[in-house]
């Protein structure tokens, strides 16, 4: 009998989250559906978790070896006997009402594509709601499209989508290490079909960021950016939003201005390349323009006899380590420096070369050796990203993740 909704939720080395992702489909009060888990060459416990359950929905794909959770997905789109589809991962896990409320909206409004939020919550107990935009960004189509062809505004865990358009589309890009999800609804976005956002005010998906989680492999960063990029550039073009997806390319990059142009001066024609070189200088502009006003700040409130050491003093913090060590990094260092805040180490990805990495101070390790009480991050527009890098490779650890920004404004 075919099922109106297939559930696919692909899983590798992961029983020991396992039965709670599952948990919260088969206790779902829309019931009409299947769940297919697609086992991805785990090597755990996996196989004797899912085989505890004994419900006639659930279809268990086993296979050797590890191919990764894109090519997992497009199995289970193709095994899939549902007109629509919805994604859980293994650490995720949906409010009982979730199936019910999606497939509410999508017979309503007979939609190709729903989506919702996710409540994220990392390791240290930090919550955040994604996407991070407001909802009137992604209250029609056009709204959409001009989002998610700048920053990813869709999580696989919040979406159902018909199977045709998965299926028209191509599926997921095994190719792509990371942001495949983005990958995957910009297509379909911008491949004309209808689709809707809704404000999950009841909180029906939550999310938990794992030390094993592909959003913490930055190193998959650049690649997947600059496919998504080339290959939509026309639809970045057309929609009038060059500069906004060139600056959400380049911020969590290492890369500079220069690198950047000579990486896609073979990609496009003089006029784009000359749109892409303004858009660059005036993003780095205004990055400048940020750190001086920060900086100004700073001294203003220093000359009416307000302390950063104190301020640190006052909140705990008493042992501390700088992220970059640009200008406001070398500031904050030369502050503190022989003060009763200790600086016990310095993180720049620069000093793997430097002379500065002959000095124990310094490090371009994101693992933090010794005991603190802080890190504080002087890399602006960078925060999300460093904070959720540092609590992902010193997991239990009871550390705050500090901007400069908020220490600056805040004191």
């Amino acid at each position: 009998m075919e099922k109106n909704i297939s559930i696919i939720l692909p899983t590798f080395n992961r029983g020991y989250i396992l039965s709670k992702a599952i948990d919260s489909v088969i206790q779902q009060t829309y019931t009409d559906f299947e769940l297919i888990i697609i086992d991805d060459g785990s090597s755990d416990n996996t196989s004797e978790i899912v085989r505890r359950y004994h419900d006639a929905r659930i279809r268990y794909i086993q296979y050797y070896p590890n191919k990764g959770g894109n090519h997992a997905r497009n199995v289970g789109i193709h095994l899939a006997e549902g007109e629509y589809l919805a994604f859980i991962d293994s650490d995720n896990i949906w409010d009982k009402e979730y199936l019910a409320k999606r497939i509410e909206i999508i017979d309503s409004e007979k939609l190709d594509l729903v989506f919702g939020d996710t409540y994220i919550t990392y390791e240290n107990g930090l919550k955040r709601r994604f996407p991070r935009c407001e909802e009137t960004d992604l209250g029609d189509i056009q709204g959409i499209t001009k989002k998610i062809l700048c920053n990813n505004v869709i999580d696989t865990n919040t979406a159902c989508v018909k199977k045709t358009v998965a299926l028209d589309i191509g599926g997921f890009n095994e190719e792509l290490k990371r942001f495949q999800d983005w990958d995957f609804f910009i297509r379909i976005i911008c491949g004309g079909y209808t689709c809707k956002y809704v404000h999950d005010v009841n909180e029906l998906v939550h999310g938990f960021i794992q030390r094993d989680s592909v959003s913490n492999h930055s190193e998959y960063y650049w690649d997947a950016k600059k496919h998504i990029f080339l290959s939509h550039i026309n639809e970045i073009k057309n929609n009038e939003c060059l500069a906004e997806a060139l600056h959400s390319l380049v911020i969590y990059s290492d890369k500079k201005n220069h690198e950047i142009i000579s990486e896609f001066e073979h990609e496009f024609d003089e006029e784009l390349m000359d749109e892409i070189q303004k858009s660059l200088s005036r993003d780095n502009s205004y990055k400048n323009n940020q750190i001086e006003a920060l900086k100004d700040a700073w001294i203003e409130k220093a000359e009416k006899g307000n302390s950063i050491e104190e301020y640190l003093i006052k909140k705990g913090i008493h042992n501390i380590v700088i992220y970059g060590y640009g200008r406001l990094g070398k500031m904050l260092h030369k502050v503190v420096d022989g003060t009763s805040v200790n600086v016990a180490g310095i993180v720049d990805k620069s000093f793997v070369d430097s002379d500065e990495a002959n000095d124990k101070l310094f490090t371009p390790s994101l693992e933090i050796q010794t005991a603190v009480d802080a890190v504080i991050n002087t890399a602006i527009f960078e925060h999300k990203i460093i904070e959720r890098l540092f609590l992902s490779k010193n997991v239990g650890r009871n550390i705050k993740i500090i901007s400069i920004e908020s220490l600056i404004y805040g004191y």
